[in-house]
């Protein structure tokens, strides 16, 4: 097994490993035969092999490299000109030097020196030389390493890994996350300061390797997927309905509209579960979104289940600029809706559980106020056209079929029919729908902590349409990984990785 973050990075690391992987190739599924003398890599679905995998374990592994975001390939290098074996990894391109004898065979890209030269050709602006005590100059470039970014670079290989400082410390915005820190660079990486972590992490090395592999390979990923090719599913609209076996729904006289009009336009499963034994609602919405209950096993709110991970699925749709929102029924749309209020209860918006749509429990987060949005604006967005690419749709308390008091009727399932029969044509009537739209409606677990089988619907021009369904076994992994591979954005989150896709139940997929 790799080496584990400790706890406090854990959010950085798979910060990290997001925003590497959003450049991966979108149809990749993960490795999971081991070969020999390779080591697999499930986050990313890459494996490292022979001397790129005993370079990676011996300097540093993943708190210095980060995972493998590639596998082995022949590249011409842009510092000399040559040719070499490389691989990348999160902070760093390996370099296969057969000509050097061991354990100079392996070296690291002079990846700093390059991008350095790109950004900066008359020099970085604002550096401060360090000068303080037991601060070191290099004559041979004219620059100062001392402090923190001196104890790290004399512990972590030093001149045969890190290579000579090419500039002195200065403030830079990152590439990646748009965040500023005090950085180093240096001929094979760049040093930076993180205050906030606990040493020996306050000192990491700036993700050049998923810059790279963004800067040399994002034209390829950028080409359209063979669902854009194709037309495929562009519009996605998912309508989670609560608590009720498969078999009470279909053909029942209190959900008419889904067993008489939604199931013979459409394609459903019959074979389709929450994950084994998780249960109440929240762990299965969060499932929903991470692929994994994250450890959450109860229904209490975000100030106490709140999540740092950055490794959720509209965080990967941020990150590739696809747009997203939650329409939330019984929300004011003027705040974060962190706290249940009336009948909207946070346990099934999924979104507010994770600490960077939130901004960490703020209900002031701008960020959240402008994807949490009341389900009275959905009316207005569809006739305008204004509907993002994903749409989460949580109904009230009354009308996903939770509560059997206090509302319309005493039949809980018969009022979210009703609500269905409201809602979802004005859905069918939009143009977002009719040109590759998709409307899932499914439900988060069975009636009273069964498993199921619940209800999988789906609704698109591009479904098999007449009634059709199957009884492949599926799970909340499923509907993710379906999600992900639709808006084609990577790594497959947790157990999606290992489920498979709804594709059965589309004419083309993805």
């Amino acid at each position: 097994m790799h080496k584990k973050l400790p706890p406090n990075l854990i959010a950085t690391a798979t910060g990290i490993l997001m925003l590497a992987a959003a450049f991966l190739p979108v149809a990749y599924r993960p490795a999971v035969a081991q070969q020999p003398g390779c080591q697999d890599f499930q986050e990313t679905g890459r494996n490292a092999c022979g001397k790129f995998l005993q370079y990676w374990q011996e300097h540093g592994s993943l708190a210095q490299q980060g995972y493998p975001i590639s596998n082995e390939m022949q590249e011409k290098s842009d510092t000399d000109g040559k040719t070499y074996t490389v691989q990348y990894f999160e902070r760093a391109v390996f370099e296969l030097h057969p000509e050097n004898q061991p354990p100079y065979d392996v070296l690291l890209s002079l990846l700093g020196n390059f991008l350095y030269k790109q950004k900066y050709p008359t020099g970085a602006p604002g550096q401060t030389p360090s000068s303080g005590a037991g601060s070191q100059l290099f004559e041979q470039t004219g620059h100062h390493v001392g402090g923190k970014f001196l104890n790290y670079w004399t512990d972590h290989g030093g001149l045969a890994q890190q290579g000579y400082p090419i500039s002195d410390e200065f403030q830079e915005k990152s590439d990646l996350n748009g965040k500023t820190y005090t950085v180093q660079y240096f001929e094979r990486a760049v040093f930076e300061l993180h205050p906030e972590n606990q040493p020996p992490y306050d000192v990491l090395l700036s993700q050049l390797g998923t810059f790279q592999y963004q800067r040399k390979h994002a034209a390829a990923q950028a080409t359209p997927s063979a669902a854009q090719q194709t037309g495929g599913v562009q519009t996605v609209f998912v309508i989670v309905m609560e608590n009720h076996n498969w078999a009470d729904i279909k053909g029942s006289a209190s959900a008419p509209y889904i067993s008489n009009t939604l199931l013979p336009m459409g394609a459903h499963a019959e074979q389709y579960y929450n994950p084994p034994g998780i249960h109440p609602s929240e762990p299965n919405y969060i499932w929903m979104e991470a692929g994994s209950k994250l450890g959450i096993t109860n229904d209490n709110e975000p100030s106490a289940n709140h999540q740092s991970t950055t490794n959720h699925l509209v965080t990967l749709l941020n990150n590739k600029g696809i747009s997203w929102k939650a329409y939330q029924e019984g929300i004011s749309g003027k705040d974060c809706p962190l706290v249940s209020k009336g009948k909207y209860v946070p346990k099934h918006n999924p979104m507010v559980y994770f600490d960077d749509v939130t901004d960490t429990n703020n209900p002031n987060s701008p960020y959240c106020i402008a994807h949490e949005r009341p389900y009275s604006e959905l009316s207005a967005d569809l006739q305008n056209n204004k509907v993002a690419r994903y749409n989460f749709i949580s109904p009230d308390l009354c009308h996903d079929m939770h509560n059997s008091s206090g509302c319309e009727t005493s039949d809980s399932m018969k009022n979210g029919d009703n609500w269905l029969a409201e809602q979802v044509p004005a859905i069918l009537a939009s143009n977002a729908y009719k040109n590759g739209g998709a409307l899932f409606i499914t439900w988060d677990e069975g009636e009273k902590k069964s498993d199921g089988p619940i209800g999988m619907i789906l609704l698109s021009p591009l479904a098999k349409a007449g009634g059709y369904s199957n009884t492949i076994h599926y799970t909340h992994s499923s509907f993710l990984r379906t999600l992900q591979e639709i808006f084609g954005v990577t790594p497959l989150l947790k157990d999606a990785a290992n489920a498979d896709n709804l594709g059965d139940l589309f004419r083309s997929f993805p």
